[in-house]
């Protein structure tokens, strides 16, 4: 399950925890994102919450909770909070210099490392790097297939170098 949730970059995540709220805490748990990536907005929907169950889900990472029967209107503006939470972290992860598909410094740190070596006249290497046919292969192919051969070359780049490389 935590498979699926990974390659298809889950945004959002209802469960129904009325039987039995464990599976849904364990996919929950599953489902929490790493350093590298977000997690999906995780909303549980419940027929009679019991404060001990609240209070365990949202140590899993449950985001919201929504009470049965569902109202449309209701769903519809946890939904919306939740895609505005996401954009927010999205944003935020940019601005911080992270490149999204990789988990890489963004251009923008790269630019102010250029910049900054140029003022103190440090020297150093750059190399421009591309993968050969990713355009095609996100065309042909899944797109998560392209994302996972970029985090994989990431990460023989980031082996591959020393403390104070930039990648």
């Amino acid at each position: 399950v935590s498979l699926l949730l990974k390659t298809y970059a889950t945004d959002f995540l209802i469960l129904d925890g009325d039987i039995d709220p464990t599976p849904a805490f364990s996919l929950c748990r599953a489902a929490s994102g790493s350093e590298d990536s977000l997690s999906p907005y995780t909303l549980l929907l419940l027929e009679s919450p019991q404060v001990r169950d609240l209070s365990a889900a949202l140590q899993v990472g449950v985001d919201d909770f929504l009470a049965k029967p569902i109202d449309y209107g209701e769903i519809l503006a946890r939904l919306r909070a939740g895609a505005r939470r996401r954009e927010f972290e999205r944003r935020f992860r940019e601005q911080c210099g992270i490149e999204a598909h990789t988990g890489l410094p963004n251009r923008g740190v790269f630019r102010n490392r250029l910049q900054a070596g140029a003022a103190t006249g440090a020297g150093g290497v750059c190399v421009l790097m591309e993968v050969d046919f990713h355009a095609q292969i996100n065309a042909d192919r899944e797109w998560f297939i392209g994302r996972d051969i970029l985090q994989e070359v990431a990460a023989k780049l980031l082996e591959g170098c020393g403390k104070d490389d930039l990648v």
